[in-house]
């Protein structure tokens, strides 16, 4: 089902006359049903998410394989419409923080972004300050007397690079740390910053991480400069300013509407709800699904066994109490689907996660109170509004169909002990590939790890911190010699590709995931291995997305010929095409930032299997 072999670029979100869907003509490219597939949704979806490779030989290849797979999910959103899971909670509490987070951005463009002005003197800071990069020391302390004290020694002569070493909060600072223009949230760090000679340290700054002493030790040319080739200034220097002033507009006005109401937090259901999320921290650890890193997530898994332990009653109660309407424990914990929970402290006691809590309490009440005032103004039923949510709309209850369909997947012992005798009992020749692999349900983290592997980080470190298949996390993602057969959509991409190579993000039952082969070999399958109960779980997994895969296959041909299909050839193959594979973010107003289309789980196998039936069923 899946081809998946690209390295992505991430990029912001462009404007769509910068695009190639918005420079040409908009014609039908597919009929799925009552719906179709037009050249601008399909040029969008092919330029805006990872797509799949070229075939040399086939060049339309790629073409047609999105295609299929915007039919299938098509075809499989229209069913899921007509079974009534546009009713259901998980559908409901799905798409109403995407609703929200358009009409929230909606109510950004009318009350702020219209509003936002900056003259030759704001932008002539913005260019200078994007030319350079600084290189700083930070000393840092929660304690008040304790950074003025230091302040006081480093007045009186005292070695800057000494007390960085013996400070506390500060020791380990072996490198400058590099500061770019945009990368200070507080404005006034980052005038203090740019405003010092080299050499110089600063006086105390206080911010609402503690207490800082910076000393600028050498500022370079920056590798993004202000200006592009051509001598326009760069769209994300812009991009930081029209925020930056945003801001400016937006804090007012953010606080005038929550000023204009009492909001209060269920004292009961908050001490509750921090009690659990420790007990489920501690199950993590407890059940070795948790390893020593540097943060912890509450994954989707984690908070719906959360819910489940509170049962519907509960979570129908009031947990955040607006003035009117509030919203419930089960709106707000939904909420966290979308605003990972992360812990950063290693304290799991009561007061560090109440505090974390707080923090996701006030966001929430901040979020809901905006997209409340976006309702009320009747934002959500503008066009733009509407054409992004259909999308969106698809996407989820297409996931939603199909999620059922892998709960009801069962692997016997007996297909187990099968599959163990014809893949390792009989005397064949096999390819078989090594990998290194980072698996991961959040598309947010697939970004992360393509940004670190850009910047030439180790995929077996990232794999450590960001894995989440437990079998191989603590031997740094590495699955050790496997046949290509085997895996799915993850050994038939590692076959073709060369050692050394990355692929991903691939779409899989369990995520998303990325990996580099490290290793290929022809070898006489060994006939003596025996199977252990390692090996049964790892067969397993693979017979259950074997089983996945021509289910799902089956099915879409199926809905193919109950709904109808057909394909405008002539219009696709017209398509003018950027053929740069990329994530495209869009940053949205009052916070918050959305892909811009959603990311498309290549599937397209099905095609074969209908033609094939309707081959069979022709006179």
């Amino acid at each position: 089902m899946y081809k998946l072999k690209v390295i992505i670029s991430v990029i912001f979100f462009m404007t769509a006359s910068t695009l190639s869907f918005a420079q040409q003509k908009n014609s039908v490219v597919a009929t799925v049903g009552k719906d179709k597939i037009t050249s601008e949704e399909f040029t969008k979806r092919y330029e805006l998410t990872p797509h799949l490779d070229n075939d040399e030989f086939n060049p339309d290849s790629t073409r047609y394989d999105l295609l299929y797979s915007l039919i299938a999910e098509d075809l499989w959103s229209q069913k899921a419409k007509d079974l009534g899971f546009d009713t259901t909670e998980y559908y409901k509490y799905s798409m109403q923080p995407t609703q929200d987070l358009y009409v929230r951005d909606a109510l950004f463009k009318k009350e702020i972004e219209k509003k936002i002005k900056f003259n030759k003197a704001d932008l002539s800071k913005a260019v200078k300050r994007a030319e350079w990069t600084l290189k700083v020391n930070i000393i840092s302390s929660g304690d008040s007397a304790k950074i003025f004290h230091i302040y006081s020694l480093l007045k009186k002569g005292a070695s800057f690079d000494s007390l960085l070493m013996t400070s506390g909060d500060s020791t380990g600072q072996f490198k400058p740390i590099e500061i770019n223009y945009g990368s200070m949230d507080d404005e006034y760090v980052e005038d203090t910053l740019y405003n010092m000679h080299v050499g110089s340290f600063s006086s105390p700054v206080k911010t609402y991480n503690g207490w800082f002493i910076f000393k600028l030790q050498g500022r370079v040319q920056s590798q993004m400069g202000a200006y592009t080739k051509d001598g326009s200034i760069r769209e994300e220097v812009m991009r930081i300013l029209k925020a930056r002033k945003a801001k400016e507009i937006g804090r007012p006005y953010i606080q005038k509407l929550l000023a204009a109401q009492k909001i209060f937090t269920d004292i009961k259901l908050f001490k509750s709800l921090v009690d659990r999320i420790i007990a489920t921290v501690k199950e993590k650890q407890a059940n070795d699904t948790y390893y020593k890193t540097h943060w912890i997530l509450l994954n989707d898994y984690d908070l719906r066994n959360i819910m489940k332990e509170y049962g519907h009653d509960t979570l129908d109660m009031s947990f955040i109490k607006f003035p009117k309407k509030p919203a419930t424990l089960r709106e707000f914990l939904y909420s966290l689907f979308v605003d990972s929970f992360v812990i950063n402290n290693p304290d799991i006691s009561f007061q560090p996660i109440a505090d974390l809590l707080l923090v996701h309490v006030n966001y929430f009440i901040r979020q809901e109170t905006l997209a409340r005032e976006g309702y009320k103004q009747g934002l959500e039923n503008l066009p733009e509004v509407k054409n992004d949510l259909n999308i969106w709309d698809k996407s989820v209850l297409a996931k939603t169909l199909r999620n059922t369909f892998y709960d009801s997947l069962h692997v016997s012992n007996e297909e187990i002990k099968s599959f163990f005798d014809s893949t390792y009992k009989s005397e064949h020749s096999i390819h078989e590939v090594n990998i290194q692999e980072i698996l991961n349900e959040k598309l947010e983290v697939m970004e992360t790890v393509l940004n670190e592997l850009k910047k030439g980080k180790d995929i077996g470190e990232l794999a450590q911190l960001y894995t989440q298949r437990n079998w191989t996390k603590d031997r740094k993602g590495e699955f050790g010699y496997f046949p290509v057969t085997m895996y799915g959509p993850i050994g038939r991409t590692a076959e073709k590709m060369k050692i050394g190579q990355i692929a991903g993000p691939i779409g899989t039952p369990d995520g998303y995931s990325i990996f580099k082969v490290i290793g290929k070999k022809d070898v006489l399958q060994d006939t003596n291995l025996t199977l252990t109960d390692s090996l049964k779980s790892r067969i397993k997994e693979i017979l259950l997305e074997k089983k996945w895969d021509e289910k799902i296959d089956s099915y879409t041909a199926k809905l193919a010929n109950e709904y109808g299909v057909s394909i405008n050839d002539n219009a696709l193959k017209s398509l003018k095409l950027s053929n740069v594979n990329m994530f495209t973010y869009r940053f949205m107003g009052f916070g918050g930032r959305i892909t811009a289309i959603p990311y498309l789980v290549p599937w397209y196998e099905w095609y074969d299997i209908w033609q094939n039936n309707k081959k069979n069923i022709l006179p």
